[in-house]
């Protein structure tokens, strides 16, 4: 859009860096994934500021764009889904150091990726399968396909670049005791 009002959806955006990954490893395509991997940081919602009281997640958000540049962005204070959103970024993550080798970048973000894999792992339900959000009790057979193959891009993120022992085992736990 180069004029006007656009919504952004996590959701979406992750899709698209996952395609913009394994199509393009230039270094051009590294330094447009980095930046929406720091819009999505940026934007990450703390326990407080999220309606459900779940630090991790991500608002939708509306945007102004003048000129092609977003000149503002608006939370719409709500999202679709939390276990597919955290489940995608993860991917885009994985994918990320996998094609452009960056792991220097994700260790300086463990901290907010820790919190990012724990909402998976807070509407996941007593059968190991996840609500797609607190407030929505409902599963989903795409969000939890979506989570159990981003699970794996969690379990490589933990063994191989961010070297947390703990992380891993519960991550593979969550993967072997899966219905």
């Amino acid at each position: 859009e180069k004029n006007g009002s656009v919504t952004i959806n996590p959701y979406f955006s992750e899709i698209v860096a996952i395609s913009l990954i394994n199509y393009d490893a230039t270094e051009a395509a590294a330094e447009k994934i980095k930046k929406y991997m720091d819009w999505h940081f940026a934007h990450i919602n703390t326990a407080e500021e999220d309606y459900n009281g779940l630090g991790g997640t991500i608002y939708d958000y509306n945007a102004v764009v003048e000129n092609g540049i977003v000149v503002s962005e608006t939370s719409k204070g709500s999202y679709d889904s939390t276990d597919s959103y955290s489940a995608l970024f993860v991917k885009v993550l994985a994918d990320y150091v996998k094609v452009y080798g960056d792991t220097e970048y994700i260790k300086t973000k463990k901290e907010q990726i820790d919190t990012i894999v724990n909402v998976m792992f807070a509407t996941m339900a007593p059968n190991g399968y996840t609500y797609a959000k607190p407030d929505y009790k409902i599963i989903y057979l795409m969000d939890n396909t979506e989570v159990y193959s981003r699970l794996t891009a969690a379990k490589y993120l933990y063994q191989s670049v961010l070297e947390d022992a703990y992380m891993y085992e519960k991550i593979n736990n969550a993967l072997t005791h899966s219905n």
